[in-house]
Formats: C-alpha cells, sequence, structure tokens
C-alpha cells in the first residue's frame, strides 16, 4: 500500500525535511497540514526545476492551463519521467526540437514555453502531452490525463 498523501510520498517528504522547517511533527505524508503540504509541494518543484528557476518557472508560463499541465506531469510522473513526456510532446508539435532525455532544462522548458504561447499550438503540445501520459500509466489515469489536455479551451 501506498503512504501517498496528496501525492506525497513518504520519500518527498523524508527529502524535503532537510530544506523545508517546520516538518518535524508530521511523521508520515498524512500528518501534513495543508500549509505543509503545499511547502512540500513547492519543494519539490524547486528541486526538480532547480535548472530553470524552480518552483517559479510554473509562473513564467504563459497560460495556467500549460502550467497546470506541465507541472502535473512533473509532479505526477516524477522529474524524470515527466520531463521525457514533456520532451516526447514538444518532439510531437515540433520535431527535433529537443531532445527526449528525461532531463528538464532551459531548452526544454523554452520550447514548451513558446509552444504553449501560441493558442494553436498550446492545444497540439497540450493534448500530446495527455497522449504521453496516458502511455506512462498505461490508461490507468486516462480521466485525469484527458483533464489535463484542456480541451474544451484551446
Amino acid at each position: 500500500t501506498s503512504t501517498a498523501s496528496s501525492g506525497i510520498l513518504q520519500g518527498t517528504l523524508d527529502s524535503a525535511r532537510k530544506r523545508v522547517p517546520g516538518l518535524d511533527n508530521a511523521k508520515t505524508p498524512s500528518d501534513l497540514t495543508l500549509d505543509q503540504r503545499a511547502a512540500v509541494m513547492k519543494d519539490y518543484f524547486d528541486q526538480s526545476l532547480r535548472t530553470v528557476g524552480g518552483a517559479k518557472a510554473l509562473d513564467n508560463l504563459p497560460s495556467p492551463e500549460a502550467a497546470a499541465a506541465f507541472g502535473d506531469a512533473i509532479y505526477r510522473h516524477g522529474s524524470g519521467d515527466g520531463a521525457k513526456a514533456i520532451q516526447e510532446a514538444i518532439r510531437n508539435v515540433d520535431p527535433g526540437r529537443v531532445e527526449a532525455d528525461g532531463k528538464m532544462g532551459p531548452e526544454t522548458f523554452k520550447a514548451f514555453e513558446e509552444l504553449a504561447r501560441n493558442p494553436k499550438t498550446r492545444g497540439w503540445l497540450l493534448d500530446a502531452l495527455g497522449k504521453e501520459r496516458n502511455q506512462i500509466t498505461q490508461g490507468s489515469e486516462y480521466d485525469r490525463m484527458e483533464y489535463f489536455k484542456f480541451r474544451s479551451r484551446h
């Protein structure tokens, strides 16, 4: 059984303890208060997206839909698989633009940001990302991945 709560795994909590003050009273993710959960999630993004500005990088994305889809991919699938899914989605829309190496760096982030800026390519990008994520989960989270396509908004 998983000890995850709000998507926070025990390992994520244990890692965050090194950087986030005030987590001593939370032995497991389910012990976290809402504020502590937010702090742990922010720390996760700061670590996973450190090469592109940390959690604040999500604020630089040109639409809330793009930021939500990007952030959920990184958070839900981990920094490696999430980055690779994002890279594969970029490659689907703009072949050869980035390498699909599973490492989030400035080149990948800039490509995602630029494609998300144009409403037409944003739709293609979010659809492609949803398809990549469905492959990772083998369709077991189909409704979640469909939600992040934001099909009705593009």
